[in-house]
């Protein structure tokens, strides 16, 4: 029997294949892929137009002045936005954190895998909806004015089916609304007693969307995500 690629796993564990059987993301992909081994700090380049997948290690994604926007694990996908654009240059650099390995797979060779399985297309697709979403949510959140109305906008875009939020922990939390810990905590409370949260542990709450729906009293701009999406 012959031996499986290292590259498979995380392929098949990424958000392109995701429930596609791994012999059938081998078939799809085996002979398109092209795999790049990162020393620790090496700067990944060549990447223009494909769509790359980490298979071993950690990268880092920095902005151009040298912050640190996000870091990639094996499964992630990195590249998406740029793959069928006419783009000269990436806006981020990415590196990698450790010694790494990735895969990329290019605009002809996917536009192939696209056309032998459309489960890989609406995989692609509900990816780059989802960054949509993020990327709508993040917008709100830098306009929004208040800490309560950052707070209700991230518990909108986490709601599960089930009408449950799973919030991060509170620490964390704070970091990514960019407020102290204090003030955090002043609206959570804020919201309790408006009955628009109830904390049924730590990091799951209910909430009555309806009511969270609504924008604060001392704001009447809508808290509906999605108004302006592009």
């Amino acid at each position: 029997m012959a031996e499986m690629p290292s590259w498979l796993e995380p392929c098949a564990a990424s958000p392109l294949f995701c429930g596609i059987p791994a012999e059938q993301v081998l078939a799809l992909a085996n002979g398109r892929v092209r795999e790049q081994s990162l020393s620790r700090g090496e700067v990944l380049h060549g990447y223009l137009r494909s769509l790359g997948i980490v298979t071993k290690g950690r990268l880092a994604v920095r902005s151009t002045g040298g912050t640190l926007l996000n870091q990639l694990c094996p499964g992630d996908m990195f590249g998406v936005s740029t793959v069928f654009t006419d783009y000269s240059g990436h806006i981020t650099e990415i590196s990698a954190a450790v010694a790494s390995s990735v895969i990329l797979i290019g605009q002809e060779e996917l536009t192939q895998i696209f056309a032998e399985d459309f489960s890989v297309n609406r995989n692609y697709l509900a990816f780059l909806t989802d960054r949509i979403r993020f990327l709508n949510w993040k917008i709100d959140l830098f306009s929004a004015s208040s800490a309560e109305q950052k707070l209700r906008l991230y518990l909108l875009h986490q709601r599960r089916e089930d009408g449950t939020v799973r919030v991060e922990p509170l620490a964390r939390l704070g970091k990514i609304l960019g407020m102290g810990r204090a003030s955090l905590y002043r609206v959570i409370e804020k919201l309790e007693v408006d009955g628009v949260i109830r904390r049924e542990s730590r990091c799951c709450w209910q909430v009555d969307w309806e009511r969270l729906e609504k924008p604060p009293q001392n704001s009447r701009k809508s808290l509906q995500p999605g108004k302006e999406e592009f």
